[in-house]
């Protein structure tokens, strides 16, 4: 049984649960400044988790990248609900994908204080499935290629 005997010791828990998840979770203000990360930021960002608090999104990604964040953010802000896409993030040695979920954070008194965010790589399974998709394309012109020879009419001699 859990028993802690002050709030810091129910964060530190709750940060070490946190640590614990195999995806990045961070939790932006509304002005997309940085209020917590999970430690798995230290392979999405490339930065030490704990330097990433106080930082903008701004100051972590590409121009381009930058677009897509605001975009996701502004659909969970206007809709007022969770969202959960695939996006393509371009990296140093090309490019990711990651599973990005994101909702709204609430304060006690239901108004919208922040967002977090989870993300997931999702690389290998989106090239295995363009991969997939290539094979079936040559599949499907080979068939057609095979259908159209078997329907040729057989030389006469």
């Amino acid at each position: 049984m859990f028993s802690y005997k002050t709030s810091e010791e129910k964060l530190q828990a709750l940060k070490s649960a946190l640590d614990a998840v195999s995806a990045h979770i961070a939790i932006k203000d509304l002005n997309g400044t940085y209020i917590y990360t999970n430690k798995l930021a230290d392979n999405y960002y490339q930065k030490k988790y704990d330097t990433i608090v106080g930082m903008n999104y701004k100051e972590l990604y590409s121009e381009s990248e930058q677009k897509v964040v605001a975009a996701l953010d502004q659909e969970v802000l206007q809709k007022e609900k969770t969202i959960n896409k695939t996006i393509q993030i371009d990296t140093d040695e090309g490019y990711i994908f990651v599973d990005s979920f994101r909702a709204p954070v609430y304060n006690d008194s239901g108004e919208i204080i922040g967002i977090i965010s989870i993300g997931q790589d999702a690389t290998e399974r989106e090239k295995t499935i363009r991969e997939l998709k290539e094979t079936i394309l040559e599949l499907k012109k080979m068939n057609v290629k095979y259908m159209n020879l078997s329907c040729e009419p057989a030389p006469t001699t």
